[in-house]
């Protein structure tokens, strides 16, 4: 949810959880900290103030510059990533 507590995306209405690989290029930094604290099975609210998530710029027309993040986040797995090196 945004800080214009509008929703801009959830899983719950797909029905499929969102899959990523965790690296800080490609998620917020509010959860390259967050997420580490997490244990599988977890459930987690979190609040991520603008800094750790778009800042002053936004993102798209669904999250407005400056705006506060929450998150609802269920932990399902973690998987490991296979090293093709």
């Amino acid at each position: 949810m945004s800080g214009s507590g509008k929703p801009f995306g959830s899983t719950y209405e797909t029905g499929q959880p969102f899959e990523f690989e965790f690296t800080s290029e490609n998620l917020i930094q509010g959860w390259v900290e967050a997420l580490p604290l997490m244990k599988e099975g977890g459930r987690a609210q979190l609040i991520i103030p603008s800094r750790l998530a778009y800042g002053k710029i936004g993102k798209e027309a669904s999250i407005p510059p400056y705006s506060t993040l929450i998150f609802e986040i269920d932990l399902l797995e973690v998987k490991k990533m296979a090293n093709n090196k």
